[in-house]
C-alpha cells in the first residue's frame, strides 16, 4: 500500500524513443552525466554526516571513490572490456551512495516521459505551446527497482501533458493537457483510473493550466481569464494569473497583474507561494519574483526582498519537505525556456 512518502512526482523524464542502437557504453555516459570525483566524495560525505548508520563501512567505500580515475573520457574512448567495467563500477558506486540519502526513503516516482520538453519560454506560459507532437506519457517507476514500469496515461492525438501536482494523500495527480479547442486541468489517480477535468471550459480562447490543490478540497490555477497580453511581444503572449476553483464549481480570479503567474504550491504553513513576472517601471528581465499570499488571494508579498540580478527567475519552486525554509526550483536567466537552467 502507497504512504504520503511513497511516492514522488517529477514533472519530466527525457527520452528519445526513436534513438538507434547505442553503443554498450551509451547507457553508462547517462547514468554518469555531470559526474565528478570530487562531487561524489562530497555528496557521501555529507549523507554519511546526517545518517552515519547508512555506511558502516564508510572508509573502504572512501577508498573505492579515491580509486577512481579524476577523469571518465579516456575510459569512454578507449571502449574496452576493462575500461567498460571501470566505468561500470563508478555508475554502480554512485548509485549506491546517492540512493542512500534519507530523502530518497521512498520508492515509486511518477514522471512524464518525452521525446521533447515543450517548455514554454519564460516570458510565455502553455497557451503558447503547440498542443501536439508529442510522444510523451505518464509513467510509474521504481528508483530501487521493486516493481516493473508501468503507463498511467497516454493522451490521444499526440496532446502535452505536463504540470504535475502531487495530492496530499498521493493517490491522485493534477496535470495539464489540452483539448481540442484550450488547455485544462485533469485529474487522474495513480491507478490510472478516474481521468477527468477539473477546469470548467469558460468559453473559447480561455486557457487553464498549471494547478495545485488546496488542503480544502479547492483548487488553484493559472488562467488566461483576464484577456490580456505581454506588452513586448505585440499581444502574441496570453498573461495568465491565478484563480481558485471553488468545490461549488465558480471559480474568482485572486491575481490582477499584467503579467504571468507560474507554479502555485502550498507552503507548510498553509500559504500559497507562485512566481510573479513584475514588469512596470522596473528592469523586467530581472523580476521574476516569488510570491506569496494567502488562499483568498489576500496579503500579497514577495518571498525575498525585490528579487537580484541573479537568479533573474526561480522556475517550479516546491516547499522541501520537512522544511520551513527551504525550497527547490530551477533558476534561469531571461528569454531561456522555462525549467532550462541558465543565467
Amino acid at each position: 500500500m502507497l504512504t504520503v512518502s511513497a511516492i514522488c512526482a517529477f514533472n519530466t523524464l527525457a527520452v528519445n524513443p526513436d534513438s538507434t542502437p547505442s553503443p554498450p557504453t551509451a547507457n553508462l555516459e547517462q547514468r554518469l552525466v555531470f559526474f565528478t570525483k570530487v562531487g561524489l566524495l562530497r555528496a557521501f560525505e555529507d549523507i554519511n554526516a546526517s545518517a552515519p548508520d547508512r555506511f558502516p563501512d564508510a572508509d573502504a567505500i572512501r577508498q573505492r571513490i579515491a580509486a577512481l580515475p579524476d577523469d571518465l573520457q579516456p575510459l569512454f574512448a578507449a571502449g574496452t572490456p576493462e575500461s567498460t567495467a571501470l566505468l561500470t563500477a563508478a555508475a554502480d558506486l554512485r548509485r549506491t551512495i546517492l540512493l542512500a540519502n534519507p530523502l530518497l526513503d521512498f520508492d515509486l516516482v511518477v514522471a512524464r516521459e518525452t521525446d521533447k520538453l515543450g517548455l514554454p519560454a519564460n516570458f510565455h506560459s502553455n497557451s503558447n505551446l503547440k498542443k501536439i507532437g508529442y510522444k510523451n506519457r505518464i509513467m510509474q517507476f521504481s528508483i530501487h527497482g521493486k516493481v516493473p514500469d508501468r503507463t498511467l496515461f497516454s493522451p490521444e492525438q499526440t496532446r502535452f501533458i505536463g504540470d504535475f501536482c502531487l495530492h496530499f494523500d498521493a493517490d491522485r495527480m493534477l496535470f495539464s493537457m489540452p483539448t481540442d479547442k484550450d488547455w485544462q486541468v485533469f485529474e487522474i489517480r495513480l491507478d490510472g483510473t478516474g481521468l477527468r477535468q477539473v477546469s470548467p471550459a469558460i468559453e473559447n480562447g480561455v486557457n487553464n493550466y498549471d494547478a495545485c490543490y488546496l488542503p480544502n478540497g479547492d483548487f488553484l490555477y493559472t488562467s488566461t481569464l483576464p484577456m490580456v497580453s505581454v506588452p513586448c511581444v505585440a499581444g502574441g503572449a496570453h498573461v495568465a494569473n491565478l484563480v481558485r476553483l471553488y468545490a461549488d464549481g465558480s471559480v474568482r480570479q485572486l491575481c490582477f497583474d499584467q503579467e504571468h503567474n507560474w507554479n502555485p504550491r502550498v507552503l507548510s504553513n498553509g500559504s500559497i507561494l507562485y512566481q510573479r513576472w513584475e514588469y512596470t517601471d522596473t528592469p523586467h528581465a530581472n523580476t521574476r519574483l516569488l510570491m506569496t499570499m494567502n488562499p483568498d488571494g489576500t496579503n500579497q508579498r514577495s518571498l525575498y526582498g525585490s528579487n537580484s540580478y541573479w537568479p533573474t527567475a526561480f522556475f517550479y519552486a516546491t516547499p522541501v519537505p520537512g522544511s520551513s525554509t527551504r525550497l527547490a526550483g530551477i533558476s534561469t536567466g531571461h528569454h531561456t525556456a522555462m525549467g532550462v537552467s541558465g543565467s
